[in-house]
């Protein structure tokens, strides 16, 4: 809106000048201009301060709800913010209501009914930047109620996703403690198929050390003793 006000003073120029070239009377053309210059600055003091002002209470109330969350806020920063806005909550009235003095007097020196009419014009434009940014507070409310109500709110989606996330880690931990106790169920049967290779082997082995002793020697007695060492020794199966 700031940035239209210089177009709005362009436009009050090339109006004077055209009214001028027309050869409008003076008088009617100061009347227009002056009528114009008051709408322009009462369009500067309805947005310009009152901007201010509400956008400090805004980030005051944002500070509140950042301290509800646990998020620390400077002491100093909320003072600065209370005292900008309670310094363009007075400038904002002072503006208003100086205009509408400035142009009753004027009105009354002049004997232009007019004036009065535009003085009225900036007291009730007092209540004017209140009434819409009430509004929009009201507006901008019943929609974050809505949102709430259709939709979880952001703590409760970070639980969600947090408690989807743990689950995801549980099925997967699950499924790897599953693939373990199989490759040690593998690994358990490989030690047993290894434990009975080997037993055969070494059933082998004694069964051809006896058939070799017996042809080494004819000494029962010496054959029987070995062959019961190799039945100590062999692995019970």
């Amino acid at each position: 809106m700031n940035r239209k006000l210089p177009l709005v003073f362009l436009a009050l120029v090339v109006l004077v000048v055209a009214l001028l070239a027309f050869k409008v009377e003076l008088t009617l053309v100061a009347t227009i201009a002056i009528g114009v210059v008051c709408l322009a600055w009462l369009i500067a003091i309805v947005v310009l301060p009152w901007n201010l002002y509400f956008r400090a209470r805004r980030l005051l109330v944002e500070m509140s709800g950042s301290e509800r969350r646990g998020i620390a806020i400077a002491a100093e920063a909320r003072a600065v913010t209370h005292r900008i806005a309670a310094r363009m909550l007075a400038i904002s009235l002072a503006l208003h209501v100086f205009s509408a003095a400035l142009l009753c007097a004027g009105a009354w020196l002049l004997g232009e009914r007019m004036g009065y009419a535009f003085g009225g014009l900036f007291l009730l434009t007092t209540l004017f930047r209140p009434a819409v940014e009430y509004y929009r507070y009201l507006h901008g409310k019943l929609t974050e109620l809505r949102h709430d109500v259709l939709y979880p709110r952001d703590d409760v989606m970070t639980l969600v996703d947090d408690v989807r996330r743990t689950g995801s880690l549980a099925d997967q931990h699950e499924r790897q403690l599953g693939e373990l106790g199989r490759e040690l169920g593998d690994l358990r049967e490989a030690l047993r198929d290894g434990d009975r290779e080997n037993a055969r082997k070494l059933d082998a082995v004694a069964r051809k050390f006896e058939e070799t002793i017996d042809r080494m020697t004819d000494n029962q007695e010496i054959i029987s003793g070995i062959k019961a060492f190799l039945r100590l020794v062999q692995p019970a199966r």
